[in-house]
């Protein structure tokens, strides 16, 4: 069986879950059991890169093979895995003005890509990683 290959990418959600997010990108962190890009693995049949920071780049590479990327802050569900595998070459996948997918035109590195707008016409109950408890608020951040 052939596996897809996927690069989860990093958004603004990165810096809102430091200090967590300082060593691995989003989508390494753990939702119950599993990462969040080990849910999209099972869920896409899938292995998976990650496009992140730079210095985290080193442990957590970017699949250069991949042309699908998906953002690493959003657990899949039944619906969103649909849409996504629906996305045509150059397509992006949408939800109130957060990107959550795109399927490049060729391979090339995540950057702010995209030719067409692909919009999500079924309502999902998306869970997006986006902030951590107030047991960190007090923690100051270094330089």
């Amino acid at each position: 069986m052939l596996l897809m290959t996927i690069n989860l990418f990093d958004d603004g959600a990165w810096e809102s879950l430091r200090p967590l997010t300082f060593t691995r990108p989003v989508a390494d962190l753990r939702i119950g059991i599993l990462t969040i890009a080990e849910k999209w693995a099972r869920q896409l049949s899938a292995i998976s890169g990650f496009s992140t920071k730079a210095y985290l780049s080193v442990k957590f590479p970017e699949l250069p093979e991949a042309v699908l990327f998906i953002n690493g802050s959003v657990c899949p569900d039944e619906g969103l895995v649909e849409a996504i595998k629906g996305l045509g070459e150059g397509e992006v996948l949408k939800k109130d003005g957060l990107l959550l997918a795109y399927r490049a035109a060729e391979i090339k590195k995540h950057d702010a890509y995209w030719q067409k707008a692909y919009q999500l016409k079924l309502i999902l109950e998306i869970l997006y990683v986006y902030n951590t408890p107030k047991i960190f608020s007090g923690l100051t951040m270094p330089s």
